[in-house]
């Protein structure tokens, strides 16, 4: 009996074979099966326009456009997808994301564990960095605003637990890492306005999840914790401040998204579910107290992927509070409705990743304090766009 139904399969194979060669291009012209939403994060190649005088570069473009329009291509690209992350546990980009445990994504970057241990700032990185902070300080002190540097840890840096095996640390789960050291050195040069939020949040993790498990940036818990924390080492120096950022003052509900930057580069966006907390001002304190601000005319840097985003601004109408210019990057996006509660006028910039000083903007807003925001893998750009000369 297995004989028979082994050479019957053999019969069928070669007609199968056919059929999964003819089939995308027959559905292309008849569209009997619909497509499903691309997922791959970049533009796919437009039909090229063929013209008798420039034949050429003809062949290859309509390759690639004839590669990246076939019927059923995310039918294909799922599939793969799928079989790598659930069955080969590993990710199709591992050069960008990475596969955790317990439904956990992380960015291939600096922070996995075993990477972290080997990557140090060397004396002259410790001397660019002390020499950019104090002459980023003198510089707006003498404008009269006061200047602070926030890190944010990355997501490795907080859950390290959830790396997989081959990605981690041999020596143990915790690691002393650059920044920590960056940060004992600033300190032993009585730098005291720059500040790092790994200990917060590895407190706050205790009792609440402060990182998405497929995007790599922290949620609504870590923002919360994140700008409360911000707002307490500011109002140091301000006490007109005030900070409503406490998890008191807000409900909180939790509902399953397809939802996430890093199951999106691996193509499973709209098939993994992700843990989506939402933090509501209870009524009793009467948030948000800020509107959205006026406009303004800054132009966004050349190329950048998001000019939509490059300034955001919102005031509290009547509001004797300080006046706050933040340079960002994509973590301060969650942190914006705790922290505009407590500035009477708050300009957040997102320079494209760079960091800069933003000279015109500062001397055209005129704000009290001036703040740096920056995800702990970006901590080299501090100095690399700077306005001195390394």
């Amino acid at each position: 009996m297995m004989k028979k139904n082994y050479k019957i399969l053999i019969r069928i194979l070669p007609f199968l074979f056919i059929g999964f060669i003819w089939l995308p291009m027959l559905n292309g012209v008849l569209h009997i099966i619909p497509e499903i939403k691309n997922t791959e994060n970049r533009k796919l190649a437009e039909k090229p326009i063929f013209n008798i005088s420039l034949l050429d570069p003809f062949p290859k473009d309509y390759t690639n456009y004839f590669e990246d329009n076939i019927s059923f291509r995310a039918y294909y690209i799922t599939l793969n997808s799928l079989y790598n992350y659930f069955f080969l546990k590993k990710s199709v980009v591992e050069k960008k994301v990475v596969i955790g445990n317990q439904g956990w994504l992380y960015r291939n970057n600096n922070a996995l564990p075993v990477k972290a241990k080997k990557d140090t700032f060397d004396l002259k990185q410790i001397s660019n960095f002390k020499k950019e902070i104090k002459s980023r300080t003198n510089y707006y002190k003498k404008l009269g605003i006061k200047y602070y540097l926030f890190i944010v840890p990355n997501k490795a840096t907080i859950y390290p637990e959830f790396v997989a095996k081959r990605f981690q640390n041999k020596d143990g789960l915790e690691s002393y890492n650059r920044v920590e050291h960056l940060m004992s050195e600033l300190e032993k040069d009585s730098i005291v306005n720059a500040y790092y939020l790994k200990d917060l949040l590895f407190e706050k993790k205790q009792t609440h999840q402060v990182f998405y498990k497929k995007d790599h940036h922290w949620n609504a818990y870590g923002a919360l914790f994140g700008a409360g924390y911000i707002l307490e080492k500011i109002k140091s120096d301000f006490s007109d401040i005030k900070n409503y950022s406490f998890i008191e003052n807000y409900n909180d509900s939790l509902v399953q998204k397809k939802y996430g930057n890093l199951s999106h580069t691996i193509g499973l966006q709209e098939i993994l579910n992700e843990d989506f907390y939402i933090l509501t001002p209870k009524k009793e304190f009467k948030l948000p107290l800020y509107v959205k601000g006026k406009k303004r005319k800054y132009k966004a840097p050349d190329g950048f992927a998001y000019p939509w985003e490059y300034k955001k601004a919102t005031e509290i109408e009547g509001s004797k509070a300080p006046k706050i210019l933040v340079i960002r990057d994509s973590f301060t996006n969650a942190m914006i409705p705790f922290l505009s509660n407590s500035f009477s006028d708050a300009l957040y910039i997102w320079d494209a990743w760079d960091y800069q000083w933003n000279k015109t903007i500062v001397k055209e807003e005129k704000p009290d304090i001036v703040v740096n925001i920056i995800i702990e893998q970006n901590i080299n750009k501090l100095v690399l766009k700077s306005d001195i000369k390394y």
